[in-house]
């Protein structure tokens, strides 16, 4: 193997990628985030194979690490090295083959330490490799590493904004005037370059400190791995655990032994692929195979520099509707920076033709350090926003151009007041349980029985449905005759909205009957379960999706019968949920008790979604045809249920509940899924109510008046007899009220709303109407008009409009945190 050098490396790196991903697997079981979103959910079948087969493909991974020592072992005049690593592997193999590790473990501090014990065997094979391979280096020269710089930027610019006419027509909503587009080019071009230059100054520093070493060569060598290091820790930490709520300084030092490993991993494979018997250029060994220069004059470089814009185009696309607030596609790009980077360093070698005689080093050294400060500088604070027009140009630029949005999204450091705002909000998101002491929630007293006979109850929460793909929401929905058929015996509710951007806080908030301290894992919940107090209290029989947010609301007790057992959260389907909730219906027909059933179908969530193939002959112009084709489903389960009601005779003594836990942005200025985004097609929600004949002229309701999926609880608890008190805006209040009284006014109030998954915050006022979201992941602030029917309106932000909003955010989250009794640290 050491004769084939690209194979070689193709077995180093499926060497180190199977540690790396081992490692991975152990830190998602580790952090409470990712368990709960990945591991537990099963969204990642991927994953779940790796974890059934990691015993087997342990073996399969050794086995062709032992084929690269072979004429090793044979013609090394020291070969204890390999002979060694082989032995002790070889054990490590047949415990795993006895006891599985990977299935077994769970959220301890055991399982870390095995996340970090993994990342060894790449950096210990690395050691052995460089001990194989002594090669003689040379001191890179830093006006081709310059000049590499400048043409990377252009090159890199120019890939990403060729392709971005081409997603300008698959971005929804992302219009963008002609006369936009030049100083979006121009405002790119420019950061592209700033951020090439930056990094030139980095390595230039690298350089000349080898300099001034004993072996100038070798520690050039080893000080680019260090920077390497340094860079894979940097886009670990800042952006990928950041992403995963993974911080602090246990992230930092995870990231630093991954980022070793990985160089470590890619230097030794690098050795090897390109090993020569004179001096080497330690980056053009670094960047082997993309600098090209066994391939003679450059033109195989030159062929695949061409193509960068198709691969970026295909890689970006190929990722956007499986990823989590862009991260995959910043980590598509970074790799084409790095791609482009090697080909063209490759290109320029020997190429004296791209140095301008005359032009001297200093001054371009000089311009390249004021780059670097420039792009380490904090952004300016949104309490003095850029011009508007120049702003949503950008904004409107970065949907269709990835590179732009990483740069833009890279510089989210702020100055001043609004650094400490983020801060605070940062502060007050993923509590740890240990630090909140939760008070109880209790709308009313339930010590009395209930008055008179009590209705069904079926509750159904569609994950991710949004209004506007539900025909009573939106005229141009074809594709939903059931639901606008019940929608027509029904209470349609047309603003209403999510306290929170996804299922882990919002289902619980549903329970609870209003907002709670921002957790992953709620803990004790028995004392602010509202709903199922009144369950019990009222004598129900609870059919209940068990998902895994549910499972730890509900504690297992024998008016609970479980549905959906056994089951992976993906598969948790609509007509499989209904079928279920029908057979125990008619199953237990001597029961007299009522029954409350409550759903979480997953047809249309993201994860199931981009794994959905249209059938053939069905169309869907306008709308995100695999989401649309889902909503189909749904409908057509949902109005198999509701005539099972009808034909059976609950229909008419049942509370029928339809809605969502949230939205979802199918494409929006690039975005897919929810993550943490919380712009509107995120936090709006249908919300369609059944009553029971016997309540439906003893109530009334004004359903154009702003309501929160929060208002479900409390809407039961007055439905059943039970006035609930009103615990604040935080809480939910009855959408019905006796029909002579009046319906209390939203219209004056703010309400705050959240991202489950991390520090992104909104308000929203004028009766549902303004939506102010502050954003402390991306370090931006953005206002929004709402409209009924026509496109909501990008507001432009003045320091009224922030002072006012983040002002009542952080009484309002100061409040949510009194009422836990949690003290933010400082």
């Amino acid at each position: 193997m050491t004769e084939r050098p690209l194979t070689f490396a193709f077995a180093r790196l499926t060497n180190a990628a199977y540690f790396v991903l081992t490692s991975a697997y152990c830190l998602f079981v580790f952090n409470p985030f990712t368990h709960s979103q990945f591991i537990q959910h099963e969204y990642l079948s991927w994953l779940s194979a790796f974890v059934a087969h990691h015993a087997a493909l342990y073996w399969v991974t050794l086995l062709l690490t032992a084929l690269t020592f072979v004429p090793e072992c044979r013609e090394s005049i020291d070969s204890r090295h390999p002979r060694v690593y082989l032995a002790v592997m070889a054990a490590v193999g047949v415990y795993l083959a006895v006891h599985p590790v990977l299935p077994t473990v769970g959220e301890t501090n055991g399982t870390l330490a095995l996340a970090l014990a993994a990342l060894a065997p790449p950096m210990w094979l690395s050691v052995i490799d460089h001990r194989a391979t002594p090669l003689r280096m040379a001191l890179p020269d830093d006006r081709r590493v310059l000049e590499a710089s400048i043409v990377s930027a252009a090159v890199v610019w120019l890939v990403f904004a060729l392709g971005a006419p081409i997603r300008l027509g698959r971005v929804v909503a992302a219009d963008m005037p002609a006369g936009w587009f030049v100083p979006a080019l121009v405002v790119s071009a420019v950061v592209h370059l700033l951020v090439f230059l930056a990094s030139f100054a980095v390595v230039y520093v690298a350089l000349r400190a080898a300099r001034a070493l004993p072996s100038p060569g070798p520690a050039a060598y080893w000080l680019l791995v260090a920077l390497g290091a340094a860079a894979v820790t940097s886009v670990l930490v800042g952006m990928v655990f950041a992403a995963i709520a993974f911080t602090g300084g246990v992230a930092w030092i995870f990231g630093a032994m991954m980022g070793s490993s990985v160089a470590l991993a890619w230097a030794g494979a690098a050795r090897h692929a390109s090993a020569t018997r004179g001096d080497n250029d330690p980056l053009e060994l670094l960047l082997t195979p993309m600098t090209m220069t066994k391939a003679g004059s450059g033109v195989s470089a030159g062929i695949l520099l061409g193509l960068m814009p198709f691969v970026a185009f295909a890689l970006v696309a190929g990722v956007a509707q499986f990823d989590w607030n862009f991260l995959v596609q910043k980590l598509a790009v970074l790799a084409v920076w790095f791609v482009c980077f090697g080909l063209v360093y490759g290109w320029l070698a020997g190429r004296r033709a791209f140095r301008p005689t005359g032009v001297k080093m200093t001054p371009l050294v000089v311009v390249a350090f004021v780059s670097a400060a420039v792009v380490a500088a904090p952004r300016a604070s949104t309490s003095t926003p850029a011009p508007a027009t120049l702003e949503l140009a950008l904004d409107r630029y970065a949907a269709v151009d990835p590179s732009f949005r990483l740069i833009r999204d890279a510089r989210a450091a702020n100055a001043g007041h609004t650094s400490a705002f983020y801060a605070f909000l940062s502060a007050n998101t993923l509590v740890s349980p240990r630090r909140v002491q939760p008070a109880d929630i209790d709308f009313a007293r339930l010590d009395r029985p209930p008055a008179g006979p009590r209705p069904n109850i079926f509750l159904i929460v569609v994950d991710s449905l949004r209004p506007d793909y539900v025909s009573p929401y939106n005229p141009r929905v074809t594709f939903t005759p059931a639901i606008e058929r019940f929608a027509a015996e029904s209470t349609v509710f047309t603003r209403t909205f999510a306290r929170y951007g996804g299922t882990n806080l919002s289902v619980p908030a549903i329970w609870a009957g209003g907002m709670l301290i921002h957790q992953l894992e709620q803990g004790p919940f028995d004392g602010r379960d509202a709903l199922l107090k009144l369950v019990d209290a009222d004598g129900y029989r609870a059919l209940l999706s068990m998902d895994s947010v549910v499972r730890t609301l509900v504690p297992a007790r024998p008016n609970v019968t479980p549905l959906d057992v056994n089951l992976s959260a993906v598969d948790f389907e609509m007509c499989r949920t209904t079928e279920e909730i029908e057979r125990s219906l008619d199953g237990n027909l001597a029961d007299r008790r009522p029954v409350f059933a409550y759903a979480l179908p997953q047809n249309i969530h993201i994860a199931v979604a981009v794994h959905t193939k249209v059938p053939e002959g069905e169309s869907y112009p306008g709308f995100f045809a695999p989401v649309a084709h889902g909503v189909r489903t749904v409908d057509r389960c949902f109005g198999s249920f509701v005539d099972y009601l009808k034909k059976t005779g609950r229909y008419d003594d049942s509370v029928v509940i339809l809605t969502s836990d949230h939205g979802d942005s199918l494409g929006e200025d690039g975005r897919y899924g929810h993550s943490l985004f919380m712009f509107p097609e995120v936090v709006r929600v249908p919300l369609i109510v059944h009553l029971p004949t016997a309540l439906r002229d003893r109530v009334k309701s004004d359903p154009h008046q702003v309501s929160f999926s929060t208002d479900l609880t409390p809407t039961l608890y007055a439905l059943l007899g039970h006035p609930p008190a009103d615990l604040g805006p935080l809480f939910g209040s009855p959408l019905f009220v006796p029909a002579g009284s009046t319906v209390p006014s939203r219209a004056r109030q703010s309400y705050l709303l959240a991202s489950s998954y991390g520090a992104v915050y909104a308000l929203l006022s004028d009766n549902g109407r303004r939506l102010y979201i502050a954003d402390a992941v991306d370090g931006r602030d953005y206002a929004f008009s709402l409209r009924d029917h026509e496109p909501d309106v990008r507001l432009e932000l003045t320091p009224a409009m922030i002072e006012e909003n983040r002002r009542l955010i952080r009484e309002q989250l100061t409040a949510l945190a009194a009422l836990n009794r949690y003290q933010a640290e400082p």
